[in-house]
């Protein structure tokens, strides 16, 4: 598409132009949804966003400035709406995972019980994977509340010690929390 036909299609678009619309989905889709693909290398949910994407565009189409570049405008959307995405789910994963197990349980609701207990496994294999000493130290931490010092001095180690085996864990478990929660999502995709 040449810029003029951007600005006419846009211009057509702010005036809720369906046809124009249309056309810019039919071109601009197919490059957003690699943008997003690449980010989550997963179809289904590259083309949830996509399509959350184009609703939005519709919605704001009176907002849109046909003299910018409306290909940049889109990606950083589609980005940013995949980013948030993301992390709304892992903050659903932090609060199951941060509150006590009886009070994360509605009995009204079975599938947040399947839930908080399938994170609960996956945070547990998680700890265990872990080496003897960051093991015992991140659940001195987090599940005994202990300060760095107070860890230190238990097992006659370094505060630094402490602190550096703690950002390991934090890291890994950050990290495999991405994935956990990219694979429940394909897997409730999938259901």
């Amino acid at each position: 598409m040449s810029t003029v036909i951007d600005h006419n299609l846009i211009s057509r678009l702010k005036n809720s132009d369906y046809d124009a619309f249309s056309m810019i989905y039919r071109h601009y889709s197919p490059r957003v949804f690699h943008t997003v693909m690449r980010l989550f290398r997963n179809e289904d949910m590259a083309a949830d966003v996509v399509q959350d994407l184009f609703l939005k565009i519709w919605d704001k189409r009176a907002d849109i400035d046909p003299t910018r570049n409306f290909e940049a405008y889109i990606h950083v959307i589609a980005r940013n709406m995949a980013y948030s995405y993301i992390k709304d789910e892992l903050k659903k994963l932090d609060d199951v995972t941060s509150c006590e197990w009886e009070n994360c349980i509605d009995d009204d609701d079975p599938s947040l019980a399947l839930e908080a207990m399938s994170t609960e496994e996956f945070m547990k294999k998680m700890v265990d994977s872990m080496p003897p000493i960051r093991r015992r130290i991140f659940i001195m931490s987090r599940f005994d509340n202990l300060s760095h010092k107070e860890i230190a001095a238990r097992l006659g180690i370094s505060e630094r010690t402490v602190e550096s085996h703690i950002y390991q864990a934090l890291k890994i478990i950050r990290k495999a929390i991405g994935f956990y929660v990219i694979s429940s999502i394909y897997s409730s995709i999938l259901l």
